[in-house]
C-alpha cells in the first residue's frame, strides 16, 4: 500500500471532511449504526459493481439484517470486535464473508478513497481491482461488463484493459 504524505492543513481539512461523513463515528461513540458502505453502480446495466464498508468497532454490517444466518453467525463469532472492520468485494474477489481488521488510519485513508473516488486513491487503500473503476474513461464498471478473462484481465465496454486479479500469475 502506497503512502500519501498531506501537510499539516490536508490533514486538517481531510479530518473535518471526514468527521461531517461519519458523524457520531469520530467523537468517541461507539453507536451500532456508526458505519459506511459504498456501492458504485455499473455505468452499463446499473449493478451494483463493487461494495466497500467500513465498520466501527463493536458496530454491525449495513446489510447484516438481509445477510444468511450463517454468514451473521461467522461474523459475530470470528470478527474482531474492538477493531475498525473493512468488507469488500469487487470484480477481482473480496476479503472474504468477515472482512479485515484495520487501523483507524486506515479506515480514514479507506473513507478518503471512497469520498473521492478516483483510481489513484482506490488503488493505494489496496483495491487492487479499483472496485470496479476504470483508469481511463474513470466509470465503474460490473464484473459482466469488465469482460472478466480466466488470467483476471478485465476490457470495459469501452476498450480499456487492467488486471483485475492480483493473486494471478503466468
Amino acid at each position: 500500500m502506497s503512502k500519501i504524505d498531506l501537510t499539516d492543513a490536508e490533514k486538517g481539512a481531510l479530518v473535518g471532511h471526514l468527521k461531517k461523513l461519519v458523524g457520531s463515528w469520530w467523537n468517541g461513540r461507539r453507536q451500532r449504526k456508526s458505519r459506511v458502505l459504498f456501492q458504485p453502480e455499473c455505468k452499463e446495466c446499473g449493478l451494483r459493481c463493487a461494495s466497500i464498508e467500513i465498520i466501527a468497532p463493536d458496530a454491525l454490517p449495513v446489510e447484516w439484517a438481509a445477510w444468511p444466518q450463517d454468514r451473521r453467525e461467522a461474523f459475530a463469532r470470528y470478527r474482531v470486535a474492538s477493531s475498525h472492520c473493512l468488507l469488500y468485494e469487487g470484480p477481482g474477489g473480496s476479503n472474504g464473508r468477515v472482512g479485515d481488521p484495520i487501523s483507524p488510519e486506515r479506515a480514514a485513508a479507506v473513507l478518503a478513497a471512497i469520498a473521492n473516488p478516483i483510481p489513484e486513491t482506490l488503488k493505494a487503500c489496496g483495491f487492487y481491482d479499483g472496485a470496479g473503476l476504470c483508469t481511463e474513461c474513470r466509470e465503474f464498471y460490473c464484473p459482466d461488463h469488465w469482460s472478466i478473462s480466466a488470467t483476471g484481465y478485465g476490457v470495459c465496454p469501452r476498450g480499456h484493459g487492467k488486471s483485475l486479479d492480483p493473486h494471478w500469475h503466468p
